[in-house]
């Protein structure tokens, strides 16, 4: 197991976070198989986020297309947060 910061790189993770946000935001709609890609790189970020000691969750949503309503968007948004059991020095 690797050793954990003790003090997360807050620009690292929100770079992160944002990346998570973006592939998955591109990519939500597709199927599976085509994004496995994407799905390793959103693994990967997530995962080093998690190894800084924080938590991460990434919400959905699906809302219709405002210029064609037979088409649909996805909005995702990442949340990063300290455990609750977790003090940061």
């Amino acid at each position: 197991m690797a050793l954990r910061k003790l003090e997360p790189d807050y620009e690292r993770v929100e770079e992160l976070a944002l990346r998570i946000k973006t592939l998955t935001e591109a990519t939500a709609l597709r199927s599976w198989f085509l994004n496995e890609r994407e799905n390793t790189e959103i693994a990967a970020a997530r995962q080093e986020i998690e190894d800084m000691g924080l938590c991460v969750t990434v919400k959905r949503n699906i809302i219709p297309n405002s210029e064609d309503p037979t088409r649909f968007n996805v909005e995702a948004e990442v949340d990063v947060g300290i455990p609750k059991n977790t003090t940061l020095h």
